[in-house]
């Protein structure tokens, strides 16, 4: 039962433990305790002061030195745009951004080159923006349906930016108003279909249902991206609902629905495919499919690998190239801790999760994000109502891995070692490494190693463990990240000391230094430190009726509280642990 493994067989080990055994004891934990404290327990002043990053080829007598903090200004630039709700790439350089006022902004500057307050009199919010041509820079729609009338009227608002970033205002507009390039036609979607302005067709119709009053039954139709110079994509949408996104050709007059495309949301085009992610109206999904484009055929592609918290968004953008996917994974925080937001490159060919860009939590961005060219990607951040441009300089998941790797194999070679010797000096020499090892377990054939990426920032996390058997299926003895380029070690245990995962990032340390005193620790996981959530202590020196004390994160062990032996059960028996499996050293 492992309200009794887990907590009363840790702290009921030898009652009449003798003083010295108890000292000893003491101060094997002391040592390992300070051990774990002096890798983990640094500010986030001595980071900025000691973290340096070097660019270029380094040579003694050139080095250029950019401290962290000038790293992060220069990656991450800070628009005020106030509350950016929505963004749009026009040209090389410029997009824009509908608030209340409509926002031009040099991608490569960060300036705001123009804004534009929206007339009083448009009713409507812009729903959309659309590059412009010739003199036009852009087209800003304000448009909505009166669903009264079969079909659903539409009227549509229209303002026009100029290059000069003058502007005129076109009330109740015509499609050619609204109009736009696809594959070197005018087109504009307009009311539920789309046309070809320059012959004043609907090249893709949109379905209304007679009585259709509030719209359940309608679709419309969008365009979403070139495919060539003859065929575009266009996505069909509903009311909340995604009846699925079809293919107009120009060279054939025809728009083709995409069969078994419902829910499929497209994102972009590469290699004679189309990719698109599995979604419902009110969020994307982790699921990507491609679609042939000779075939029309769709199948699954990959599932996005790491863990999303409950709420937490995630959407998809691809380069204008076809070259690369990035996902953006929202920022989000519960009462366990914050979820930090970041970016992944995922390589369309291989469906691997090549590298990160990991957003710090200052900016809290809620919302989803545009890769405005094949170097920037823009999303708003809501705490300051502002907008950030994020530098794509990725961070190769590769690069940590290999040193990782090293790592193990340096270990697991010192390990072959010492079981064929019976002894523990080979692990003398390898900085870091868990006191698990040299307490009794340097003979056995179950210690191994597994990765597994605990906080879902797409880095997988080094542990040191085994499989174990019964109550608990994968008990870890260390937590080993890498950190500027080193491994570095999160916390590790040794004799009566170890931890259990609990999932979502959350890491159970179960630890006793004598028969009167053990714990239970509940620490979260992110960005290579622990943070404790919450901890329950038996110190029967404390109090011989009462042992057990509460503390959560924040406060000391002498401001911990009294509590019930049920209370203490009731805490830790509301964690979960998730088997965590181990490849053993010795094969």
């Amino acid at each position: 039962m492992r309200k009794i493994i887990a907590l009363l067989a840790l702290c009921a080990v030898m009652l009449t433990a003798c003083t010295e055994e108890r000292q000893a004891e003491e101060t094997l934990i002391d040592s390992v305790t300070e051990s774990s404290i002096v890798t983990t327990a640094e500010t986030a002043e001595e980071k900025a002061a000691e973290t340096t990053i070097v660019t270029g080829p380094v040579t003694e007598k050139e080095t250029t030195v950019v401290t962290e903090s000038e790293q992060e200004k220069e990656q991450f630039r800070v628009v005020d745009t106030g509350n950016s709700w929505r963004m749009f790439a026009l040209d090389d350089e410029i997009f824009c951004v509908p608030a209340e006022h409509l926002n031009f902004i040099n991608a490569d500057t960060g300036e705001i080159e123009s804004s534009i307050s929206t007339p009083d009199d448009f009713i409507h919010p812009i729903g959309k923006v659309v590059k412009g041509d010739g003199d036009v820079l852009a087209k800003a729609i304000c448009s909505e349906y009166d669903y009264s009338t079969t079909p659903p009227a539409y009227h549509a608002d229209v303002l026009i930016v100029n290059d000069d970033y003058t502007y005129e205002t076109i009330y109740d507009g015509k499609p050619a108003d609204a109009s736009f390039k696809a594959c070197g036609h005018n087109i504009a979607e307009w009311g539920l279909d789309i046309v070809d302005t320059d012959s004043g067709e609907v090249i893709v119709p949109g379905y209304t249902q007679d009585g259709d009053e509030y719209g359940f039954y309608t679709q419309w139709n969008a365009y979403d991206f070139d495919i060539d110079e003859n065929r575009f994509v266009y996505r069909i949408g509903g009311y909340e609902s995604i009846p699925g996104f079809g293919i107009y050709d120009f060279s054939t007059g025809m728009a083709t629905t995409v069969p078994e495309s419902r829910d499929l949301l497209p994102i972009g085009c590469h290699d004679g495919k189309i990719y698109s992610v599995k979604g419902a109206w009110d969020g994307w999904g982790t699921e990507l499919y491609v679609t042939n484009l000779e075939t029309l055929e769709s199948e699954f592609f990959m599932d996005f690998p790491y863990e999303l918290c409950i709420n937490q968004m995630l959407d998809y953008s691809m380069s204008e190239s076809g070259e690369f996917i990035v996902a953006n994974k929202a920022y989000y925080s519960d009462d366990i801790g914050v979820y930090s937001a970041a970016l992944y490159r995922i390589n369309p060919d291989t469906a691997e999760v090549e590298a990160v860009i990991e957003i710090p939590d200052k900016y809290e961005c809620y919302n989803q994000g545009y890769l405005i060219d094949e170097g920037t990607f823009a999303v708003s951040y809501n705490q300051e109502d502002a907008t950030i441009l994020v530098d794509l300089k990725w961070t190769e998941f590769a690069d940590n891995k290999a040193i990782l790797d090293e790592f193990v194999e340096t270990v697991r070679v010192a390990y072959k070692e010492c079981v064929e010797s019976e002894s523990i000096d080979q692990f003398e020499e390898i900085e870091m490494i868990s006191p698990v090892f040299f307490y009794g377990k340097a003979n056995s054939d179950v210690l191994g190693y597994c990765y597994l990426d605990m906080d879902g920032d797409g880095m997988e996390e080094l542990l040191f463990g085994e499989d174990g058997e019964g109550e608990w299926n994968g008990i870890i003895y260390g937590i080993y990240t890498v950190r500027d380029g080193k491994v570095h070690c999160v916390d590790y245990g040794g004799e009566r000391n170890f931890f259990l995962y609990c999932g979502n990032g959350i890491i159970e340390n179960q630890g006793s230094a004598a028969a009167w005193y053990s714990y239970h620790r509940f620490s979260k996981y992110s960005d290579g430190e622990l943070e404790l959530i919450e901890k329950v202590i038996y110190d029967g020196e404390r109090s011989f009726d009462e042992p057990f004390f509460y503390m959560t994160g924040g406060q000391s062990e002498e401001e911990a509280v009294p509590i019930s032996e049920e209370q203490a059960l009731e805490i830790i028996e509301g964690y979960d642990t998730v088997d965590v499996e181990f490849t053993p050293f010795i094969q």
